[in-house]
């Protein structure tokens, strides 16, 4: 089986077994029957009580005008008067209670009066005009009593029905109020129970005042539930008869209409039924009957989930259903493509980037949590969010839905209960808000809100297309990129900023705080503050200390005349012509006869190649002459060879070939050696060479040829094996072929070493060369080392010598000549001595001779040539002696300017090295180059000013602080702020513009028109008083129920989306269940209307208790219909959504800024349930009331074994009253009434007793006014008040301590704790009768409550114990010069959960001033740091930061910046002082609790009047 298919068959188990649980937990009432019923026909006839009965008879004209329905039922507050006065005659003769009218008036027959001197009796009949006067009294009063007794029973109506209203504001999300008739009696089957039913809601109207029951479009229903149990009733009659009541409908007060359905209604179900006119209340009936008995009726609300879950099942077992994956996960299922979502240490999603993620769109505010919340619900489908009190998951759902409705994606929001949702409308955006549908019970604006938004809705779509509003997103997405990228940029430079003030600066490899070096650059600015900037950040001095030394002691070394002569170019001394040769050239000047007497011109070729320089002529000789030495070799042989060589012809040829067999021997050895090492042959010493190789030749032939050794060889072939047998191979005698051809290879060497001895005799040693002895056995590798020198000999005229005389010929001189002049030489090698010879005598002189002429002239070029050479420096002083000196022959001027130039280049170096170093200093330090360059003070000496390192450390600290400092944080902070916002509303526009789009593309022609009908029908219907307003109605609801596809987004609880929704058509994209931890396992069913699932609860608040339910019958219902199902225990109806969700949606996403308490409140829950966890952002005076905790101890006492305590409930319902007639209780901090509760933590019943003395003596429109209500934990779960009034209601024990009281079972009584306290905004009284030490425990939830309400802050200073509290030398530095400056302000100040360093006060405005800079502002801190400022600036917080490296350097330029945000702002200087969080009890409360305290004593004397 499939994952898919196994997830539906599972799911199919999972709503059979819940239907089952609802039909066993909400069982069919047969009967009517306790207080809570209104009978309807026992109101009396009186003007305050208006029923609106029968048919309707008015014409329909409503065809535009919006006018609300006409209510069925006005009730108003009956004006009693009093008795008329009786006349002064009866003083003292009526009897007590003649004011009264169930009182009858009486007098006394007679009294006793005291005389003087007697006791008189009289009659009162003695006095005719006393019995006249009593006549005309009594005839007043019974008038009176005629009048005033109906008007009595309309105010208790009214007061019943104010007590019902109370009821509903407590209750509304669990039942529902049914206005019914038709009662329905049968006997047998114990049935007594109306048949006809219609919704209704009471509403309030303080302005007149006036409770109203209206229905609006609600359906009337045929009770078929009740019909069912009736056994004899066909199934099709309940459908005929329930189709009769859609096509025909009727209602419940109808007239005649009514009468007839209920006539048919009765006879068709029973043969003998009978319709009764006229039935009196109460009367037994013998046979099926129905009468008509009005009644207002309240049921749970749970009449549509019966039938949710019936469709539900039909719709799985339809094969083409998919289940959606949330729920085939919590079935234990893992379907296909289901993603793991990583989560956090603690249950938490991953973190994420600072910025918002630009693939989701919000155009509120958000916090990293709702991100995350968007983002996992993309991958995974299934979102768990744990909400805690007052974290925003109103404000989360909102946004949510702006995101989600951008993608097309329709939406369902519903919870438990509706106080959750009422607010959620509001939040979305306005130009949304038409797609938001809020239907909730109660709700009187619903119908209008419905038709305003059709309205809306058909406007919007009519002047508006898909494409062009696409094309307008897709430019305001560009738009919003180019946002995003502006906005990550200054985050990223907000955040190096923030940083850049406790990020140590570095600097060769020694790290300080920015403040330490503030400190140290302002203690050392007059000793190491000499080198000037600007410098290369960051870096160390590029130059050393002993190169800044060699620097600056370059300037003793060249003076500035030197540097100026050697910036600008100077002539080369080795360029020019040198002293010496200057003298020598003025000298041959002087005598130009002066010639060298060895020059021979007749052997130099004046036509010869020109440029020849005399260096070149000198050096040419030498190697000829060197070379001359050659020609003089001593050893004969060799002369021979060179002789040879020299002659060339025959002679060198054969020299070459004595060479060649020299290589060749020494090629064959190289060959026989291989073989002698691969196989050691021997051979015999008594045979020649030649015959052994002739004999071993005839071997190797004959075995080449396939031969083998044997008998006939050794007869045929004696000689071989003879010779076979004196060889050895490896010491044994020969077998293979290889072995003798080894053999025949040392044979062959053998010989072929005997003829080169040979030739070696005849050609070397012949001449008296190398004897062949000398050349030792191995002959040949000596022989080849004489080759070299034979070789060289050969070649050497043409490679050396003839190249020379060429050279030599090239530079003019007639060799050719000059060799003919020497006569030949006798001798074997006269020619060799006559070449000798002329190489080497007298050549010489004339070379030398020669290259003097050549230096001459090229002395006299140089001279011409210098002049030209030194016009190009111009600038230069000793150029332009040289050339004057020159010109003039002046000698001693000449070698000046040579010595001058010789000096400079001595300084060349050192100036060298001194731009090297400036060089060097330029790029990095170009002013402190300068100023060296430039010699200025005081930079002119030969030593440094100063410590260098220091000065150079001194400056880039310096730098480094000053571009810290450049950048403004409230700039830039100002920058991304108003960054952010434009975000906001170009996704605002966004999402706008994506959703209608979707929405013109998903509202087709018929759901336009339906929702057009809806609107022109409701409009008909008008005030619901014609005759067509049922069908009309009718009309209205179908209309609805085909416009639904039209509203992308609805709003409502479970009850009204199991009645409004049918899960075989009806499906959501994504279901949010918001309040998940009150609803139970039933709630699967709005699940499986999403695809999608965003489940909001916290397991820590109220969850399902299941009061009354039948525990062993819900656990044999799980033990036999959700076998295989996982967690199949937690079905059990008391475990909530949320708690079946976390089993199978994985980690959690928590929200954990709290917005709604103030601190003090909210620490209890916060150290109670969340380990303290949440983050308070409220601050303690933003209240606008204190204190925040109101700790009352009253002498009360617990009646009995019950759950009121009398004296508590008079307690505080006598503050609630003196609260709500103080002033300072009127209006909320945002200038809203003041709203109250009441909540009982022990039961119902406290509540309700506190809710009844309130009643008695507090108007309805005052309890709509400040939305005062008493109820539980649970009721109030959702919701919040201004202030919350507390009642523990448990009395002191007897003796001892009372039982300790733990979280109790499943955490109830610590959950309810949780909620209870979390309800109060600004404050929160706890009212007790216990003394905490003497009466409860340690630990116990009671004494803990109370405890924190006597001492709140108590919990807040153990957790300052554990944060690091260090004192701020900074921030007190800085809190003195606000004092100074007459500022009122307050260090650390709490907002919530944070800290602010200091708070400055005006009057009506404040300013956080942040110190940063300080050691344990860690860069984590600051992460988290520029977080907490994102969010207090949401709360309407101003921050100015100042820097800590710029204070501690420059205060003044640092505190200017605060005090100029202080005069933007308005705050002036009102007085110093830090204000004080006050913890004592205010007068306020004083004041309180002695209103109070007058208001029981009033009480009190009622009572003892009334008595």
């Amino acid at each position: 089986m499939t994952p898919a298919n196994s997830a539906k068959e599972r799911l199919v188990q999972t709503f059979k077994f819940l239907k089952e649980l609802n039909e066993l937990r909400n069982p069919v009432p047969r009967d009517l029957s306790g207080s809570e019923i209104l009978w309807i026909a026992t109101w009396p006839l009186h003007p305050c009580v208006q029923v609106r009965r029968g048919d309707r008879i008015e014409d329909d004209a409503n065809d535009a005008a919006e006018v609300a329905m006409e209510p069925l039922i006005r009730i108003q507050r009956a004006r009693l008067t009093p008795c008329p006065k009786p006349p002064q005659i009866l003083d003292g003769w009526l009897k007590p209670g003649w004011q009264s009218v169930d009182e009858e008036a009486e007098v006394l027959k007679s009294r006793n009066f005291q005389d003087k001197e007697a006791t008189i009796t009289v009659s009162f009949a003695d006095d005719r005009e006393r019995v006249a006067a009593l006549d005309a009294w009594t005839g007043a009063r019974t008038k009176w009593v005629e009048a005033e007794a109906p008007a009595i029973v309309a105010r208790k109506l009214f007061e019943r029905i104010h007590a019902l209203w109370t009821t509903m504001q407590r209750e509304g999300d669990r039942i529902e109020l049914v206005l019914a008739d038709g009662m329905l009696d049968v006997a047998e089957q114990f049935i007594r129970h109306p048949v006809l039913m219609q919704r209704v809601n009471l509403e309030f109207d303080p302005s007149v005042p006036e409770f109203r029951f209206n229905t609006g479009p609600e359906k009337v229903e045929l009770h078929r539930a009740l019909l069912r149990l009736v056994p004899s009733i066909e199934g099709r009659m309940i459908a005929h008869f329930d189709k009769e009541l859609e096509e025909r409908p009727v209602e419940p007060l109808g007239g005649d209409s009514t009468d007839g359905f209920f006539r048919r209604l009765v006879q068709g179900l029973f043969n003998d039924g009978e319709f009764l006119e006229g039935k009196v209340h109460g009367v037994a009936t013998s046979r099926p009957s129905i009468w008509r008995e009005p009644v207002i009726v309240p049921r749970p609300r749970t009449a549509g989930l019966s039938t949710t879950l019936d469709y539900i099942v039909e719709d799985l077992e339809d094969k083409n259903t998919q289940a959606p994956e949330g729920l085939s996960r919590i079935v234990g299922v893992e379907t296909k493509g289901t993603p793991e979502v990583a989560t956090g240490g603690d249950g938490e999603m991953p973190r994420t980037q600072i910025g918002p993620p630009p693939d989701i769109l919000f155009s509120k505010p958000a916090n990293r949590e709702q991100y995350e919340i968007a983002a996992r619900l993309t991958k995974a489908k299934a979102v768990l969010v744990q909400g805690p009190p007052g974290t925003g998951k109103t404000h989360t759902i909102a946004n949510l839905l702006g995101y989600l409705l951008s993608q097309g994606k329709t939406v369902l929001v519903t919870a438990h209960t509706t106080k959750a949702l009422r607010v959620l409308r509001r939040q979305v955006d306005e130009a949304l808000q038409p797609l938001a549908l809020s239907v909730l019970e109660g709700d009187a604006d619903g119908q209008a809100q419905l038709a305003r938004a059709a309205q809306d809705i058909a406007d919007r779509l009519s002047r508006s297309d898909a494409a062009s509003l696409r094309r307008e997103a897709g430019v305001l997405r560009e738009k919003r990129q180019q946002l995003l990228d502006v906005a990550d940029v200054l985050r990223r430079q907000l955040r190096d900023a923030r940083f850049s003030e406790v990020e140590e600066i570095v600097l060769g490899g020694e790290g300080l705080s920015p403040i330490e070096v503030a400190k140290r650059v302002k203690a050392d600015a007059e000793r190491d503050g000499w080198i000037p900037g600007p410098l290369r950040p960051g870096i160390l001095c590029p130059l050393s200390e002993a190169e800044i030394r060699q620097l600056y002691a370059s300037q003793a070394i060249l003076a500035p005349s030197d540097e100026a002569q050697l910036a600008v170019s100077q002539p080369m001394l080795a360029k020019l012509v040198t002293a010496e040769d200057f003298r020598l050239l003025a000298a041959e000047q002087a005598g130009a006869n002066s010639r060298a007497q060895a020059h021979r011109p007749e052997l130099w070729n004046r036509n010869g190649p020109a440029g020849y320089a005399a260096a070149q002529l000198q050096e040419l000789h030498q190697r000829i002459r060197q070379a001359a030495a050659m020609l003089a070799e001593e050893q004969t042989w060799l002369r021979e060879v060179l002789f040879a060589g020299w002659m060339g012809g025959g002679m060198q040829e054969a020299w070459q070939d004595l060479l060649a067999a020299v290589e060749a021997l020494a090629s064959e050895a190289g060959t026989v050696h291989r073989l002698i090492m691969a196989h050691g042959p021997e051979l015999p010493q008594d045979r020649s060479a030649e015959e052994v190789t002739a004999m071993l030749d005839e071997i190797v032939t004959f075995l080449e040829a396939g031969g083998s050794f044997g008998l006939k060889t050794k007869l045929t072939r004696r000689a071989w094996h003879q010779l076979i047998e004196t060889c050895r191979v490896e010491g044994r005698e020969p077998r293979t072929l290889d072995e003798f051809c080894a053999l025949r290879a040392m044979a062959q060497l053998d010989g072929s070493r005997n003829r080169f001895a040979a030739r070696w005799r005849r050609a070397v040693e012949s001449i008296s060369g190398p004897t062949v002895e000398s050349l030792g056995r191995l002959l040949e590798r000596t022989a080849q080392g004489y080759a070299v020198v034979i070789r060289t000999r050969l070649e050497w005229r043409g490679a050396v010598w003839e190249p020379l005389i060429g050279e030599l010929c090239a530079a003019g001189f007639c060799w050719d000549a000059w060799l003919a002049a020497h006569p030949p030489v006798a001798g074997d090698h006269g020619e060799l001595a006559r070449v000798q010879r002329a190489g080497t005598h007298g050549l010489a002189e004339i070379v030398e001779a020669q290259a003097a002429l050549l230096r001459q002239a090229e002395l006299s070029s140089a001279l011409h040539a210098q002049r030209t050479y030194l016009a190009g420096f111009p600038q230069s002083d000793a150029a332009s002696v040289l050339l004057q000196a020159q010109d003039t022959w002046n000698v001693e001027n000449y070698e000046e300017a040579c010595r001058e130039i010789a000096r400079l280049e001595g300084l060349r170096d050192a100036y060298e090295r001194r731009l090297t170093l400036l060089e060097k200093l330029e790029e990095p330090a170009p002013a402190w180059a300068h100023v060296i360059a430039q010699r200025h003070k005081p930079h002119e000496a030969s030593q440094t000013p100063g410590d260098a390192a220091a000065a150079w450390r001194w400056r880039q600290w310096l730098q480094e602080l000053e571009r810290r400092a450049a950048v403004s944080m409230t700039e830039l902070q100002e920058r991304l702020d108003r960054t952010e916002d434009e975000l906001r509303q170009v996704a605002a526009q966004i999402i706008e513009q994506e959703t209608w789009a979707a929405q013109r593309e998903r509202t087709k022609l018929q759901a336009q028109q339906a929702l057009m009908g809806f609107v022109q029908t409701i409009r008909k219907v008008g005030k619901g008083t014609g005759k067509r307003t049922p069908e009309l109605l009718r009309q209205a609801r179908q209309l609805l129920a085909s416009a639904r596809r039209a509203v992308p987004v609805w709003i409502m609880p479970l009850s009204r989306v199991y009645e409004s929704f049918d899960p075989r058509e009806t499906k959501f994209d994504v279901v949010i269940v918001d309040e998940a931890s009150q609803s139970d396992v039933t709630a699967l069913a709005a699940l499986y209307l999403g695809r999608e699932h965003v489940v909001v609860g916290d397991k820590e608040q109220v969850t399902p208790d299941a009061v009354g339910q039948r525990v062993d019958e819900v656990q044999r219902l799980i033990s036999t219909d959700l076998q295989g199902i996982p967690n199949s225990h937690l079905y059990d109806g008391q475990t909530s959504i949320y708690d079946l969700a976390e089993t199978a949606f994985g980690g959690v996403v928590a929200l954990r800024e709290h917005f709604r308490c103030v601190p003090e409140i909210i620490q209890f829950s916060n150290h109670l349930s969340y380990s303290n966890t949440i983050r308070p952002l409220r601050e303690p005076l933003s209240a606008s009331v204190r204190p925040a905790l109101v700790a009352h101890r009253v002498n009360g006492f617990r009646v009995g074994h019950g759950k009121t305590n009398e004296v508590e409930a008079e307690e505080i319902a006598s503050l609630v009253i003196a609260c709500l007639d103080d002033a300072e209780y009127a209006r909320n901090e945002s200038g809203q009434v003041t709203s109250f509760g009441v909540i009982s933590l022990l039961g119902d019943e406290q509540a309700l007793m506190v809710e009844n003395l309130l009643r008695l003596r507090l108007a309805p429109d005052v309890f709509a006014k400040h939305r005062l209500l008493c109820g539980n934990a649970a009721q109030f779960q959702g919701d919040e008040r201004d202030v919350i009034f507390l009642s523990i209601v448990d009395g002191p024990p007897e003796d001892g301590q009372l039982s300790y009281r733990d979280a109790g079972a499943k955490d109830l009584y610590k959950k309810r704790y949780n909620v209870a306290v979390s309800r109060a905004r600004n404050q929160l009284w706890v009212v007790d009768s216990l003394d905490p030490q003497n009466h409860l425990k340690s630990g116990d939830l009671r004494r803990r409550l109370i405890e924190h309400a006597r001492d709140p802050q108590a919990l807040l200073r153990a957790m300052e114990e554990h944060v690091n509290r260090t004192d701020s030398v900074f921030e007190k530095l800085v809190l003195q010069r606000l004092v100074a400056g007459g500022y009122r302000v307050k260090p650390q100040w709490p907002v919530g959960a944070y800290r602010i360093d200091i708070v400055v006060e005006g009057r009506t405005r404040r300013l956080a001033v942040e110190c940063d800079g300080e050691r344990w502002h860690t860069p984590e801190q600051l992460h988290r740091d520029l977080e907490r400022q994102a969010i207090l600036e949401r709360l309407g917080w101003v921050f100015i930061r100042i820097r800590g490296s710029l204070f501690f350097r420059d205060p003044d330029t640092a505190m200017g910046p605060v005090f100029s945000k202080l005069d933007q702002l308005g705050i002036e200087p009102i007085g110093s002082g830090a204000t004080t969080i006050p913890n004592e009890e205010s007068g306020t409360i004083e004041r309180i609790r002695r209103a109070a305290d007058a208001l029981r004593g009033a009480w009190q004397a009622e009572k003892i009047i009334a008595q």
